[in-house]
């Protein structure tokens, strides 16, 4: 599978930033791909029509873009995005801005523009969010 891999981080021969754009991706890749990039910190798997999303997420994930795909609902294992500053979920099929149980309260960046959200409740946690963007 063909990804580009924008940042390497020598010392410690770890991938910390990968892009998976428009790569077809399937849910079983997806998760797939979480096994080796335990220490990555921003993750791009946009343009890939996904329709769920691993659970099991990396810890150290501080940007992560989901946008546009297919998913229609947001279910992530509490905990696993406790340092996530900025996500992306625009362009996707969400109509509830529910599930985020797993986003740490260090979210300061948080795209839901272009689904279908009637409303906004459970962004309580979210006591650094600078940028909410719902058109």
């Amino acid at each position: 599978m063909a990804t580009a891999l924008q940042k390497f981080d020598e010392g410690h021969k770890l991938i910390v930033e990968a892009e998976f754009r428009n790569k077809d991706l399937t849910y079983e890749t997806a998760q797939s791909i979480m096994l080796y990039l335990e220490s990555i910190s921003a993750l791009d798997v946009s343009y890939n029509e996904i329709e769920r999303f691993p659970q099991l997420l990396p810890r150290t994930l501080t940007a992560l873009n989901l946008a546009p795909n297919s998913l229609s609902s947001i279910q992530i294992a509490p905990g696993n995005l406790k340092n996530l500053v900025e996500l992306n979920l625009s362009y996707n099929n969400l109509d509830t801005a529910t599930g985020f149980a797993a986003v740490g309260g260090r979210l300061q960046y948080l795209d839901l523009s272009h689904n279908n959200i009637a409303n906004v409740d459970g962004l309580e946690p979210f006591v650094e969010l600078k940028v909410l963007k719902m058109s």
